[in-house]
């Protein structure tokens, strides 16, 4: 009788402090959404953007329509692409172009390079350029990866914006 008392009480208890804690969510520069239970942990630049998550029952949304209706006075870009300007969705892909092709034309010269080190390995045997050798494949190893995650961003991206039916002119 005492452990289900002492159970129960704990439960109670455990139960009012979920219900009276408050959730956070936010998005930072990168349009990464995150969340918290304390408002503290927000960066001070985004606290003002912070929205309160209400954790009670989820609202039914109607089949086929997963977005309420715009007004007809709100401009077609508040309407479109889930509340984001097309300023925001082209600076988005504009980003992410950027610096894949940075990483890309970092390469070549890369590659030029480590052909370079090989050579001088070939006829020199040098620890030092083996050393070389190594941090240059690890660095364009590297690059390559952050180009296919980059590539799989955008692609992404661009699944959002075609859910948001952002226009096709926005995502160039």
């Amino acid at each position: 009788m005492k452990t289900a008392s002492l159970a129960l009480l704990l439960l109670l208890q455990t139960a009012t402090s979920i219900a009276g804690t408050s959730f956070y969510k936010w998005s930072d520069a990168d349009g990464v959404v995150h969340f918290t239970d304390d408002r503290n942990k927000i960066p001070a630049g985004f606290r003002l953007k912070a929205r309160p998550l209400d954790l009670g029952e989820p609202e039914p949304v109607a089949a086929g329509n997963a977005r309420p209706p715009s007004s007809p006075r709100e401009p077609a870009s508040a309407s479109l692409a889930d509340g984001h300007s097309e300023q925001w969705w082209r600076q988005r892909f504009a980003a992410l172009r950027e610096r894949i092709k940075a990483l890309q034309d970092a390469l070549p010269a890369k590659q030029t390079q480590l052909a370079e080190l090989r050579r001088q390995r070939t006829l020199y045997q040098r620890s030092r350029d083996r050393e070389a050798m190594n941090a240059l494949e690890a660095s364009i190893a590297a690059d390559q990866t952050a180009i296919g995650e980059l590539r799989d961003q955008l692609e992404a991206l661009d699944q959002d914006a075609a859910r948001a039916a952002v226009p096709s002119e926005w995502r160039r």
